[in-house]
């Protein structure tokens, strides 16, 4: 069964004619039962049939040119129109991204370290423990037993003791 709400809510269709014809019969049985739901209906048919009879103005064939001129007249002479800059903004940003790339690649040794000159490669490690290493010029070959000695020496003492400087490498100094 249609209420009133559910009448009023299919109006526009019910004066277009597009309801199914069940529907329509039951908002019928509806407005010979409900005074107010008549009055809200007979009232919206009232409105449309005013509209339909009114004549159709058509505005001047230079409405729109007297339009335009009308609202640039009224903004003002030193108003520039705002403009987005939106777009140069992905431009700016990949630009910015591709010096700072180059830059690193130009200016950075990121990627290139050298080799220190002592590393020996895997195949020589495996070596007996009694076989000395190989030191840089500056200091003298030391077997492993020595090595050990050391390790127990540097232990027991709670100085630390100085370095020659000139046997410390820094990477990027010529080797």
């Amino acid at each position: 069964m249609v209420d009133c709400d559910k009448a009023i809510a299919l109006l526009s269709d019910y004066m277009d004619n597009l309801l199914e014809p069940s529907i329509k019969h039951e908002i019928d049985a509806l407005l010979e039962k409900d005074q107010q739901c008549r009055r809200i209906f007979s009232d919206a048919l009232a409105q449309r049939e005013k509209l339909q009879q009114l004549t159709m103005v058509r505005p001047s064939e230079d409405f729109d040119q007297n339009l335009r001129t009308r609202i640039l007249a009224l903004s003002s002479p030193n108003e520039k129109p705002v403009r987005s800059n939106i777009k140069g903004i992905p431009y700016i940003f990949s630009g910015l991204v591709l010096v700072i790339a180059v830059y690193f690649m130009m200016f950075t040794n990121v990627g290139t370290e050298q080799q220190p000159v002592d590393i020996q490669p895997s195949s020589t490690i495996s070596a007996p423990a009694t076989a000395t290493r190989m030191l840089p010029a500056t200091q003298k070959n030391i077997t492993a037993s020595d090595e050990i000695k050391a390790t127990k020496d540097s232990s027991t003492h709670s100085q630390a003791k100085p370095m020659d400087k000139k046997a410390i490498k820094l990477v990027g100094e010529g080797h």
